[in-house]
């Protein structure tokens, strides 16, 4: 079922804030935060990984350590990895909606399609006007086959993002799936961007 759509990319959440040391126990630990997170802003997630875990080290309850490491390990494909570290983040602070939505992805590509479900149910429960884990929770329908579900997360997306491209890329795959016009979708998504969609739009809308 996911080759069957062009666009599925899911939204991961970074922390990209740094921080001082009022916000942590321990210098070292805000010191080697920092480091970690100039190492994500330049893409290089194994060395981030590494200054996270000596800032987790030194402050075992720091909560932005365990969460950016947890983006890191998810970015590298080390799932089971990160869930740990986004568990982690829910024992410090179970209000915490995005490392809900983070889990769920890091669920998904493991094909936990439940339990990603479920994550994305209580970062929206937490955070009810955050589009992002709508649309992921989409892409998970997508996943399972449920399109007209799928349909229902992508709508309540654009309502709350409407600049969304991929949201309303989505939403027309399924429409024409459906064997619904799906014209005004994807001259949307090309609008905001998509330029694949500006093609679409031409060739199937005129």
């Amino acid at each position: 079922m996911r080759n069957t759509f062009v666009s599925i990319c899911t939204i991961a959440i970074f922390n990209s804030l740094l921080v001082n040391h009022t916000f942590a126990q321990n210098n070292e630990a805000v010191k080697n935060y920092n480091l970690g997170v100039e190492a994500s802003n330049n893409v290089n997630h194994q060395l981030a990984v590494e200054y996270y875990t000596i800032a987790i080290r030194n402050d075992s309850e720091f909560l932005s350590a365990h969460y950016n490491r947890g983006w890191s390990n998810y970015n590298m494909g080390y799932f089971q990895t990160a869930i740990k570290d986004f568990n982690e983040v829910i024992r410090i602070n179970e209000s915490y909606a995005l490392a809900y939505n983070n889990r769920g992805l890091c669920y998904d590509e493991l094909k936990e399609y439940d339990l990603a479900i479920i994550d994305y149910e209580k970062s929206i429960e937490l955070s009810p006007l955050d589009h992002r884990p709508y649309f992921n929770m989409g892409i998970t329908l997508m996943s399972q086959g449920q399109v007209k579900a799928a349909k229902i997360c992508f709508d309540y997306c654009i309502d709350l993002n409407p600049l969304q491209a991929n949201a309303y890329r989505n939403r027309g795959l399924i429409l024409e799936l459906l064997n619904i016009d799906a014209c005004e979708d994807f001259k949307s998504a090309c609008l905001f961007g998509d330029k694949e969609c500006c093609d679409w739009e031409k060739q199937k809308c005129n």
